[in-house]
């Protein structure tokens, strides 16, 4: 007796460990994205056979997604402009989705997310910005940002880059700069939603004043890789 007991227990847990096998066997995708800061990812599909898929701007796959930020010109700024108060900069935008059937178990669902391989290099033109302490050079600021419901970019620290936990369930403080603010997704029937953004941050005084010249302007070119899978 005690022993049938236990099944329904078991096999919850067997039952749930196959789903999670099977949320993680999808194929890797890859991602190219190009155009102005305001277009969106081109990417190549595939569709999860799981009861839940995680989309990427509305496209369906777990994997490592290589992402090639657009080619950056001063002219796409405005000269008085900062974003984020962090400089100039462009926002390649990103759309995270949870779409379950009505009875999925979405509470142990918790897509992962972890960001690698960021790099920003600059081309025809001189190195970036200065470091104020010692007069030295730096690399523009990049960056990810949370979209609030409310439109508002929450800019995530460095070293909260690698493992993001994107919760779709609860609102986390760690997805906050000043841990003030707490980003949740936005359920929409049985699916759940999550903006996401990747930011560059680009100084304003360094970039007007040591990149850009009307006869050879600075062009800034970058890279990064997002691997997003189910916990």
């Amino acid at each position: 007796m005690n022993k049938m007991m236990l099944l329904p227990g078991w096999g919850g847990r067997m039952l749930r460990h196959i789903l999670q096998v099977a949320l993680l066997a999808v194929l890797p995708v890859s991602v190219a994205y190009a155009g102005d800061t305001s277009a969106t990812l081109n990417m190549l599909t595939r569709v999860s056979t799981a009861s839940c898929n995680l989309t990427v701007n509305q496209n369906t796959g777990s994997g490592t997604y290589a992402i090639t930020f657009p080619d950056i010109y001063r002219d796409m700024f405005s000269p008085t402009g900062k974003w984020n108060g962090g400089g100039n900069g462009g926002v390649l935008p990103l759309h995270l989705g949870l779409h379950c059937g009505a009875s999925a178990p979405e509470s142990w669902l918790k897509p992962k997310m972890s960001i690698t391989g960021l790099g920003l290099t600059a081309y025809n033109a001189v190195t970036t910005t200065r470091d104020n302490a010692s007069g030295g050079r730096r690399g523009p600021d990049i960056f990810f940002v949370f979209t609030a419901e409310n439109g508002t970019n929450v800019p995530m620290t460095a070293n909260a880059l690698n493992d993001i936990e994107v919760s779709f369930i609860s609102c986390d403080s760690r997805f906050t700069a000043s841990g003030s603010m707490c980003i949740q997704a936005v359920r929409n029937g049985n699916d759940w939603e999550l903006p996401l953004g990747v930011g560059i941050a680009i100084p304003e005084e360094d970039f007007f004043s040591h990149i850009y010249d009307s006869v050879n302007p600075g062009i800034f070119h970058g890279s990064a890789l997002i691997s997003v899978s189910y916990e």
